[in-house]
């Protein structure tokens, strides 16, 4: 599960390997990888050869939104992978003052 704090946006890769978990290099594609994320409060915008995408929060916290890439080789099948991701507090970008209930002097 990747984590990317409110306020800044991280570069997702999409990457390859074999059966044996060894690294790959990318398929031939018949039509570039598809990124779409599963809340409309992260955004994700892919690089034009579908092997890179980034990703940015848009807003609140979000817990377990799923990012998506789909790939078809043309080996009969598209292929989907997938990645939850958790959206936390970002950096300080105000202050507020509170004040008590009014007690007596």
């Amino acid at each position: 599960m990747a984590t990317i704090p409110a306020s800044d946006h991280s570069l997702a890769s999409l990457s390859f390997v074999d059966a044996y978990d060894n690294a790959v290099d990318a398929p031939a594609f018949v039509a570039t990888p598809t990124w779409s994320s599963s809340d409309t409060n992260l955004t994700v915008t892919p690089a034009a050869d579908g092997l890179t995408a980034d990703v940015s929060p848009v807003g609140p916290v979000l817990t377990g939104a799923v990012l998506v890439v789909s790939y078809d080789t043309g080996a009969g099948a598209v292929s989907v992978t997938s990645e939850a991701i958790d959206v936390v507090a970002g950096a300080v970008a105000a202050a507020t003052i509170t004040f008590g209930d009014p007690v007596a002097k």
